[in-house]
């Protein structure tokens, strides 16, 4: 399925987060709640190219799933740093 966010808003696919113990074993954790990578993007939003990853405002945006996958819309006025 293709995703073409309209309206100057952009398709943020979240981050899994690992946490690495002492003795370098990786137990995974919950997804970040705020920071993700752009999948997808408005024409109109100019300033984030695909691939990002940024921090965003996690009381914002529409949360979606596609292909199993959590996908969350947001305004790219809710984009609040790159990484």
């Amino acid at each position: 399925m293709t995703l073409k966010p309209i309206n100057n808003n952009v398709a943020v696919k979240l981050l899994k987060v690992e946490e690495k113990t002492s003795s370098g074993l990786y137990i995974p954790k919950e997804q970040e709640k705020n920071k993700g990578e752009i999948i997808a993007k408005d024409e109109a939003v100019e300033f984030v190219a695909l691939g990002d990853i940024i921090i965003f405002n996690k009381h914002r945006g529409e949360e979606i799933e596609i292909d199993s996958e959590k996908i969350i819309i947001i305004n790219k006025d809710d984009i609040l740093a790159l990484l």
